[in-house]
C-alpha cells in the first residue's frame, strides 16, 4: 500500500469517526468505517492530489466520493475555511460537489455523475449561460478580490514586470471605462479557474463546475478572459480560441437564461470582446505569478517554472503591444490588445526556448 493510499484511508477513517459522533449526538445509529472497493487518481490537477473513491457497500457516506488531499503550501493562495463555506452554499444551489467532511489536510466532496476534461469546444454553446448563472449568485462576505489577490501574489513572486503590469492595469481600466465597460467591470462571484477539467457535462446535459479553490470576486470580463486562456486541454501549451468562438460565448453570456433581455439589448458583442481580450492579458500575468510561487513549494510532478515562463512571456508580449496603442477609443475596441489569434500559439511555442 502506497503512502498516498494510506493517507486516503486515514481521511476516510477520520470522516467516518466524525460523522459517527455527529449521528450519535442526534440519537441515530453509529457509522462503521466503510470498505473501499476502488481508488482512482484524477489527473490534471496541479494544486492538490484528487481521488475518486468508491466504497464496497452503502453507508452514511455516499457510495462514491471525491477525496482531495491538499497540496503543500496551498494556504498562501486561498482561505480554506472560506472556500468550504462557499462550497456548502453552492451545493444548496446544485453547483459543485459541496463538502461532506473537511479538516486541515483534506476534504471529502460529493461525486458528480458526468464527464469532465472534454475539449472546451464541446460545450462552447452552453458555457456562457452557465457562467452567467454563477455570476448572479450574491457575493459571500469576506470574499477576496482579484486585485487584492494579485497584490498578495505579486509580493510573494517578487513583483515581476512591475512597471509593465502597473501601466497595463491602468490602461485596461481606462479603456473599459471609456468604452462603456460598467457591466463587464462589475465585480461578481467568479469560479476563477474554468479549465476543461473543472467543467462537468452532467447526465442531464447541463453543465456544472467543480474545484472552486481559486474562486474570488472579480470583474465578470476576467472570468471569460481566463476561460479563453485555459481553452486548451494542456496547461503547458497555451491556446486561445478563434474570434468567432469568443463571440459565441459572449453572446450566450449576454443572453443568460433569456429573462434579462435589457442587458443583451444595451451591450454589443464587439464591445464585450474588446474588454474581455484586454483582461486575458492580465490572466497571463495572474497565472504566471502563481507558477513562480508554486515552483518554490509544490511537491506535485509539474514544471511550474516552465509554466510561469510561458504565461509571463505572453503577458509581456501582449501587454507591451497594447501599451503602444496611444488612444483608447471605439476604433480599437475589438483589437486594442493587438491580439492575432493565429499567432498566439506560435508566440507561446517561441517562449519555450
Amino acid at each position: 500500500m502506497s503512502k498516498l493510499e494510506k493517507r486516503i484511508i486515514q481521511v476516510i477513517e477520520r470522516a467516518s469517526k466524525y460523522l459517527k459522533v455527529k449521528k450519535d449526538a442526534n440519537n441515530e445509529s453509529g457509522l462503521s468505517i466503510p470498505d473501499i472497493a476502488k481508488v482512482r487518481q484524477l489527473h490534471g490537477g496541479v494544486t492538490n492530489q484528487v481521488y475518486h473513491v468508491e466504497f464496497a457497500e452503502s453507508s452514511q457516506l455516499p457510495k462514491q466520493v471525491i477525496v482531495r488531499l491538499y497540496g503543500s503550501g496551498t494556504s498562501v493562495f486561498f482561505n480554506r475555511e472560506h472556500e468550504n463555506m462557499l462550497l456548502r452554499n453552492l451545493w444548496k444551489k446544485k453547483i459543485g460537489g459541496g463538502v461532506i467532511y473537511e479538516d486541515r489536510e483534506a476534504r471529502i466532496e460529493h461525486f458528480i455523475e458526468g464527464t469532465c476534461g472534454q475539449p472546451a469546444s464541446t460545450h462552447v454553446h452552453q458555457i456562457g449561460k452557465a457562467m452567467r448563472a454563477l455570476h448572479e449568485i450574491p457575493i459571500p462576505e469576506q470574499s477576496t478580490t482579484l486585485w487584492n489577490r494579485l497584490e498578495d501574489w505579486r509580493r510573494l513572486a517578487g513583483q515581476p514586470y512591475n512597471e509593465i503590469y502597473k501601466n497595463y492595469r491602468e490602461k485596461l481600466l481606462a479603456f473599459s471605462a471609456e468604452t462603456g465597460g460598467a457591466f463587464w467591470n462589475e465585480n461578481v462571484l467568479c469560479h476563477g479557474d474554468l479549465t476543461p477539467g473543472n467543467v462537468i457535462l452532467m447526465e442531464n446535459k447541463q453543465l456544472n463546475f467543480i474545484d472552486f479553490e481559486y474562486s474570488m470576486v472579480a470583474p465578470r470580463a476576467f472570468e471569460l478572459a481566463n476561460y479563453f486562456c485555459e481553452y486548451g486541454t494542456s496547461l503547458l501549451e497555451p491556446t486561445y480560441p478563434e474570434k468567432n468562438i469568443r463571440e459565441k460565448v459572449i453572446e450566450t453570456y449576454l443572453k443568460g437564461d433569456g429573462s434579462d433581455n435589457d442587458v443583451e439589448k444595451k451591450l454589443t458583442i464587439s464591445n464585450g470582446l474588446g474588454i474581455v481580450d484586454g483582461y486575458s492579458v492580465l490572466s497571463h500575468y495572474y497565472w504566471g505569478l502563481w507558477g513562480i510561487i508554486q515552483a518554490k513549494q509544490a511537491t506535485i510532478d509539474f514544471d511550474y517554472n516552465d509554466y510561469a515562463k510561458k504565461r509571463l512571456d505572453l503577458f509581456k508580449l501582449y501587454a507591451s503591444k497594447t501599451l503602444l496603442v496611444e488612444e483608447c477609443n471605439d476604433s480599437v475596441c475589438s483589437n486594442w490588445s493587438v491580439y492575432n489569434t493565429s499567432s498566439l500559439s506560435n508566440d507561446a511555442k517561441g517562449s519555450k526556448e
